[in-house]
């Protein structure tokens, strides 16, 4: 039910309500101002410190959590650098003991190994060359041995090494192993058998693995990677001087004193071959002396031959809990100001409560009046469409009224003409021709004042609809472009359908002729196919319940045009609607067609994405000549 202009003009009753509101809200804060100031200011406090108890709360299990959740994101960051790093030395190791085999595999390297044998050194001494210069940089020397003799080429001055430990066994395929040397530098040596009774050897510095694995790894300002034997030996650090000491043994010595029982319990734990994450006391051994500190270490084995490499990530904790002590004292700082300006806050919200009362009465009357305006600009979208339909419908009358006018004597004459004539005449065919002619012409006049909104007497009749459809498309390809090509795959099938045939050829000119323009100069291909099918074949689809045993016949209509979008598909039908550019098109063609296929008992259906043409299809009830057919008229 619309409204009345007076009833526009009467305020909403929201709105009444809310002024209302506002006289009773105006009395109580006049009742409150006549109270003694003494309750009123201890009321305040009493909010004030409840509210200020009830933040130091909430902020100190917020500080709680989030120390908590810093822990384990760090925690968790460690963890990740120290299997990256394992997985980075440990694929290290492997690519040279598969560049080991390689090599001793080579041809270059079995013809070098005989010269030697045969005490001819120079082929050897070039292999080896080659093997270090293509990999400048990964590996730090090479010797290869053949009984008592044997060749060395390194990247820098050679050096004198000193067993450690075996990683595999002596026996296998690749030997591992770790040296040191005078100044305590720690070497991984891989020694690979050949096939000539000969051992070559390559030497890799745990150095230069630290400067491609871990060195570029920052943590914070203390922060470090580390890497140990199984036996507690480091053998990278970022501080040189740690690297070849034990890191229980040594440190004992220098420092008997100190208490290292939670680092003992760390390397056991480590020494066990497992990863893990652990927060223990230490010391910082590059300070002197040491500096006791709380740390965090993830580790991480690296399985090299039958023993194993331990990376350890080690953090300062207290690098950790700082920032959070820093936003803990931010963050008390700033719950004081709030408390001490709360009661302040609560001043401004009971003066900006009184004002945001006739804020929103404003805003109530300003919402009415733009709805009001919305309905008005609705109403007269609709009049105006209304009335252009009517102008239309009386123009298509009048046309209608003039052209069976001028098809009156035509038609007449005609007749008389033919009723002269002898069918034998030479002109009787073309006589005969301009009549029918008319009487079609007559039938789209009648179409054209049903459009109009007069009543007009449609002649519907049984028609043959496979060959309706194929006489309706033998005129649409006499007018198709020449850049258009049609294919026709009609099936002749002996239903006959209760319609107009004129009407079925201004479908399927209509539908043909949307098909070329959308084709444009560009042309393409318009398949029309004709069948006959039963309305199960449909059953997803609400027009054909309680159909499905009935014969409907399928006319479909597909182009490689430029296709349409969902919005546009949606409003094809509707009167007036053109994508042409203005004077191309009216936007009655396919409103016309829907008409029609309706008048049928019939169902138009539509799919298309643009950019891949356009399928239409139509579906008439058919039916063989037989007692049926009555039923079905």
């Amino acid at each position: 039910m619309q409204k009345g202009p007076a009833e526009c003009l009467r305020p909403a009753a929201g709105c009444r309500r809310q002024e209302a509101d506002g006289v009773r809200s105006g009395m109580k804060i006049h009742f409150f101002r006549e109270r003694p100031r003494g309750g009123g200011i201890g009321a305040a406090a009493a909010v004030v410190f409840a509210a200020a108890v009830l933040l130091f709360i909430l902020v100190g299990n917020m500080i709680v959590e989030n120390q908590k959740t810093m822990i384990e994101t760090q925690s968790g960051q460690l963890r990740s650098i120290s299997e990256s790093v394992a997985a980075n030395i440990e694929v290290f190791v492997e690519e040279t003991k598969d560049d080991l085999a390689v090599e001793t595999g080579l041809e270059q390297f079995r013809t070098a190994e005989a010269a030697f044998a045969e005490q001819n050194q120079k082929p050897m001494e070039e292999t080896l060359e080659e093997f270090l210069r293509e990999r400048e940089g990964t590996v730090t020397g090479l010797v290869y041995e053949q009984g008592n003799l044997s060749i060395s080429h390194w990247t820098q001055e050679e050096r004198v090494l000193t067993l450690v430990s075996f990683m595999t066994e002596q026996t296998a395929d690749t030997a591992i192993s770790i040296w040191q040397d005078e100044e305590e530098n720690c070497y991984l040596k891989l020694q690979r058998a050949t096939e000539a009774g000969g051992r070559l050897s390559c030497i890799l510095s745990f150095n230069d693995i630290y400067e491609k694995t871990a060195a570029y790894i920052k943590m914070g300002k203390n922060g470090y990677v580390m890497v140990k034997s199984s036996d507690g030996l480091i053998l990278m650090h970022q501080v040189e001087e740690q690297i070849g000491q034990y890191v229980l043994e040594g440190r004992r010595r220098m420092y008997p004193g100190l208490d290292f029982s939670e680092l003992e319990t760390l390397i056991e734990h480590q020494e066990s071959g497992k990863g893990g994450v652990e927060i223990y006391n230490s010391y910082w051994w590059i300070e002197e002396p040491p500096r006791p500190v709380r740390k965090v270490s993830a580790y991480e084995p690296v399985e090299i031959g039958d023993d194993f490499l331990i990376v350890s990530a080690v953090i300062d904790y207290a690098e950790i809990t700082e920032p959070l002590q820093a936003a803990t004292i931010k963050i008390a700082a700033a719950a004081v100001c709030l408390a001490v300006f709360f009661g302040l806050f609560l001043l401004l919200i009971w003066k900006l409560f009184s004002r945001q009362k006739a804020v929103e009465q404003e805003n109530c009357r300003l919402r009415e009046v733009n709805e009001r305006l919305e309905e008005l600009r609705r109403r007269e979208e609709a009049m105006a469409h209304q009335q252009r339909l009517q102008l239309v419908g009386t123009m298509a009358g009048g046309i209608a009224h003039e052209f069976n006018n001028l098809l009156t004597p035509i038609m007449g004459y005609s007749a008389m003409m033919l009723s002269e004539m002898d069918e034998r005449d030479r002109y009787y065919a073309d006589i005969q021709e301009i009549l029918s002619s008319a009487e079609k012409a007559k039938e789209i006049i009648s179409q054209i004042s049903a459009f109009s909104g007069k009543n007009s007497e449609q002649s519907f009749q049984e028609i043959p609809v496979s060959q309706v459809a194929a006489r309706a498309m033998l005129v649409a390809e006499s007018g198709k472009p020449k850049q258009v090509e049609i294919v026709m795959e009609l099936v002749f099938e002996p239903f006959w359908m209760w319609g107009n045939e004129t009407q079925i050829h201004q479908i399927v000119l209509n539908l043909c002729t949307n098909a070329f323009h959308a084709m444009g100069e560009a042309g393409g291909r318009l398949t029309v196919k004709g069948r006959v099918r039963k309305g199960r074949e449909f059953a997803k689809n609400r027009f054909f319940e309680g159909k499905e045993e009935q014969d409907f016949y399928e006319l479909s209509f597909s182009d490689t045009g430029c296709g349409m979008t969902e919005d546009v598909r949606k409003q094809i039908f509707d009167p007036f609607f053109t994508t042409r550019r203005a004077g191309e098109g009216t936007g009655l063609g396919l409103f016309l067609v829907y008409r029609m296929v309706e008048s049928h008992r019939g169902l138009i259906t539509v799919e298309s994405e643009p950019g891949k043409g356009t399928v239409f299809c139509l579906y008439f009830p058919v039916y063989c000549r037989s007692a049926d057919s009555a039923s079905l008229r």
